[in-house]
């Protein structure tokens, strides 16, 4: 059974409310990814069975990064010129780190830090280069603090 997204705050009630959904599929890169032209957030089967689990990787970090795409897009095209241009960061790059200080800024726990940590090096390795202070850095957290501002404001005008 696909995730919930509502579960994930005034985010997760923005994007079901935009029509997003949550599909489980073979047919993606990583563990999961974000489709922007049909609005969907794609799992594979595995991540959709441990995401059952809320403690798990897949529900805590997984989802909540594909979300933090999902509302980059929806609400500011996934524009981060700021952050691309003060940490020398190419697009890809920087809405990857956009997504993991998402994570972070919500979950501030030490076990978040690990599978940030990890995407960090994973995404390294596919050309995403970015770094753990990139992620920490001011600009990234005055992004993160944005889109949860307007996510917020979004649904209150609802």
């Amino acid at each position: 059974m696909p995730a919930d997204l509502t579960r994930f705050g005034a985010a997760g009630r923005l994007l079901v409310a935009d029509g997003w959904k949550v599909v489980v599929t073979g047919n993606t890169p990583g563990s999961a990814s974000v489709n922007t032209r049909d609005k969907t957030i794609r799992i594979k089967p595995a991540v959709a069975r441990a995401a059952a689990n809320p403690a798990s990787r897949a529900s805590s970090y997984v989802l909540r990064h594909e979300v933090a795409h999902a509302v980059h897009d929806m609400l500011l095209d996934q524009s981060c010129d700021e952050l691309e241009q003060a940490r020398n960061l190419t697009h890809t790059a920087a809405l990857e780190c956009v997504a993991d200080t998402w994570c972070l800024y919500e979950v501030p726990t030490r076990q978040m830090r690990r599978w940030v940590r990890s995407s960090v090096i994973w995404h390294g390795r596919i050309g995403r280069r970015y770094r753990w202070s990139d992620v920490t850095s001011l600009e990234a957290w005055a992004l993160v603090d944005l889109l949860h501002c307007l996510a917020a404001e979004r649904e209150a005008a609802q």
